[in-house]
């Protein structure tokens, strides 16, 4: 496959979501969800293909409706968590990386028409409580999840702990901005993938 030929979203029909989900303030599984309403480029070999490239992502492509769906996973753990949750006494402040995906994604495809997240989700557990939401948050208080919608820039929420969750360390906020980068990489090389295989069909 020539991973670098042509666009890799000249359909509209490509859409991406993204979910946050905490089981506790050490642990996040931080999935991106490409949408493939056309279901031309993404099928099941295109996306375990995906995870095959990188140990460090796992995938999985299931149907919704008439929309093909793949997953794509990575867990940040205790050492790269800064990136997204900060914690302070028993307060935290959970901030998205949804705008630096959204750069990554337009540096790497500048003809594609992907300007906004069509949804994020981010889930709290373990002792994390939401309490508030920026940018039109939703906050489901039974289930300890926010939602947004047609997001184009950071999400944030504000919560408070159990008074149990770790608390932030120096040494790892202060290397936040490359893991954060890291992560990202780690994701936009999916849609390198997908975008590869998708001009491989396309030709």
């Amino acid at each position: 496959f020539a991973l670098a030929a042509g666009p890799a979203f000249a359909d509209p029909e490509i859409a991406v979501e993204e979910t946050y989900d905490f089981t506790s303030a050490t642990h996040l599984s931080y999935t991106q969800h490409y949408r493939d309403s056309s279901k031309t480029l993404l099928t099941e070999y295109t996306c375990s293909y995906i995870s095959s490239k990188n140990p460090d992502l796992s995938t999985k492509f299931h149907t919704e409706g008439s929309v093909n769906v793949c997953d794509v996973t990575t867990e940040v753990n205790e050492t790269d968590i800064d990136e997204f949750l900060e914690v302070s006494g028993n307060n935290f402040t959970f901030t998205s990386e949804s705008d630096g995906f959204l750069k990554a994604m337009s540096k790497e495809f500048p003809d594609d028409k992907i300007d906004s997240i069509g949804k994020v989700t981010a889930k709290f557990a373990g002792g994390l409580v939401p309490s508030s939401a920026d940018n039109g948050g939703t906050i489901d208080k039974s289930t300890g999840t926010v939602t947004w919608s047609n997001v184009k820039t950071d999400v944030k929420v504000n919560g408070s702990t159990d008074g149990k969750a770790a608390s932030s360390t120096p040494e790892s906020t202060a290397s936040s901005s490359s893991s954060g980068l890291k992560w990202i990489l780690l994701l936009v090389l999916a849609v390198i993938v997908i975008g590869g295989i998708g001009a491989f069909v396309v030709m």
